[in-house]
């Protein structure tokens, strides 16, 4: 859960629902959903390597299709950090899910941006979120190969991108809480998915963040060290 903070309308006597609760459950969450999985490696790699925790709440199983339990049987749903995974056939039946065992809720997942130097098989898409819809590309477009494997060595090897995602966590992040309805498409292109409007917003965004930056020299150092290990 990296953007709890938006997480503003659960109320004090509502049931919550988690779904995908991962290695790091949502602490106000009751019930959990997850998974069943084929192999226990194919679990692992859904949970980004993580170790199986045990939850001191309900945990229910699904089988990739209809949720076990009633039609608006919770108040507040939370999903984080499971949309990317949900393969292409199952994406439509999974958010209208959602919308139907509660009337509102919070949705997490990774940007594009963070896709590209992470990129991983266990997640489907590119995500972006514009103007209130999430917007999925099929991430077979661009398949993996060495030269994302070189990046994810260069940001993970010295731990730089844990850094850059305290600082920058609304450019690999998003999230947002919804009532009634869940909005998103599935896009083509990459053009659809990030456009002019994005761009504008995030040359925006890295000023505002380099403005608050007070010692400008220890980033400098820190990408000039990164570089130099890469060249090496």
């Amino acid at each position: 859960m990296i953007l709890k903070e938006k997480i503003k309308s659960i109320q004090p006597n509502d049931y919550v629902l988690e779904v995908g609760p991962g290695a790091r459950p949502y602490p106000r969450s009751d019930i959990y959903l997850d998974k069943k999985f084929e192999t226990d490696k194919i679990a692992l790699s859904q949970r980004g390597n993580s170790p199986e925790v045990a939850f001191q709440k309900p945990v229910f199983y699904y089988d990739g299709r209809r949720f076990p339990f009633k039609d608006k049987e919770f108040d507040y749903v939370i999903c984080s950090h499971v949309l990317e995974h949900v393969p292409i056939e199952e994406l439509h039946q999974f958010i209208s899910e959602f919308q139907r065992v509660a009337g509102k809720g919070y949705i997490e997942f990774p940007l594009v941006f963070y896709e590209f130097i992470n990129y991983t098989n266990a997640h489907s898409w590119f995500i972006n979120y514009r103007s209130g819809e999430i917007l999925l590309l099929n991430k077979t477009i661009f398949p993996s190969n060495y030269i994302h494997k070189a990046f994810r060595e260069f940001f993970y090897g010295d731990k730089y991108i844990y850094r850059a995602f305290k600082k920058y966590k609304e450019f690999f992040f998003a999230g947002f809480e919804w009532t009634g309805e869940i909005k998103y498409k599935i896009v083509d292109d990459f053009n659809t998915l990030i456009n002019q409007d994005d761009f504008n917003y995030w040359q925006n965004y890295f000023k505002e963040v380099s403005q608050n930056i007070n010692n400008r020299n220890w980033l400098k150092r820190i990408i000039y060290k990164m570089a130099m290990k890469f060249l090496d």
